[in-house]
């Protein structure tokens, strides 16, 4: 099922699914929109077609490897990219990025240009905001507006402390995005880093979902939780 964000910006359509109104069955039930975690390709297939149907245009999809590319896109290209975020100026060419506890981030350039970013810790740490804020700004000099979609949450996402050491090494203001847990244990928040990077590249118009994917196992794909599971999309494109 697709979630719409009314009013994200004029002349912009966006949107973040949830795992619920598919035909994928367990343990990937139901609208999984991943095709490369064991699904049934048929599945898949016909969960992707429902997703164009209820956005009526074409999506675009990444092969996501936790990196730090952007990469532009046209409305006649051909093949998957490898990247963790893509960028479009063509109206009706909808942006997917896939997620199971990472943090989809999407964007838009006024109505000129539109983003869908790939946020996993390494990305974050790798530089993916600073990286498709440049290209956004190569495209459009509009005011830019973000959205932060369904993610881990800061009470969920448990890593060590090297993932803190790694932030801090890039800006020691980041640490304070890492909270004591168990033992040495740290709690991470996904969407303060990213919203910190944001504001740090000159974005102040940024709204979040507080939705967090590890605890609500009915409406969302968990890879920490559930390790063989589906993907989520955040999805957005120019009308």
């Amino acid at each position: 099922m697709l979630e719409l964000m009314e009013n994200f910006a004029p002349g912009v359509l966006s949107g973040f699914t949830t795992r619920e109104g598919g035909v994928s069955e367990a343990p990937y039930a139901s609208f999984n929109l991943g095709d490369h975690v064991g699904d049934a390709p048929q599945a898949v297939s016909d969960n992707r077609a429902l997703l164009e149907q209820s956005l009526g245009c074409k999506v675009r999809y990444m092969r996501q490897v936790h990196g730090s590319t952007v990469v532009t896109v046209g409305a006649h290209d051909e093949g998957v990219p490898q990247a963790d975020a893509q960028i479009t100026t063509c109206p009706d060419l909808a942006l997917a990025v896939l997620t199971a506890d990472c943090l989809p981030l999407l964007m838009c350039s006024g109505n000129q240009a539109v983003a869908a970013v790939h946020c996993g810790w390494r990305s974050l740490r790798g530089g993916i905001v600073n990286n498709a804020l440049a290209v956004l700004r190569a495209l459009s000099a509009a005011p830019i507006k973000a959205c932060l979609g369904p993610c881990i949450g800061p009470q969920s996402f448990v890593v060590g402390p090297e993932i803190r050491e790694a932030f801090a090494a890039q800006d020691s203001a980041l640490t304070r995005f890492f909270q004591a847990g168990r033992g040495d244990r740290l709690l991470c928040d996904l969407r303060g880093i990213c919203r910190y990077q944001l504001e740090r590249g000159g974005v102040s118009d940024i709204i979040q979902s507080e939705a967090d994917t590890f605890s609500e196992p009915n409406l969302y794909y968990s890879y920490r939780r559930e390790g063989v599971t589906g993907r989520l999309a955040g999805v957005i494109a120019l009308r």
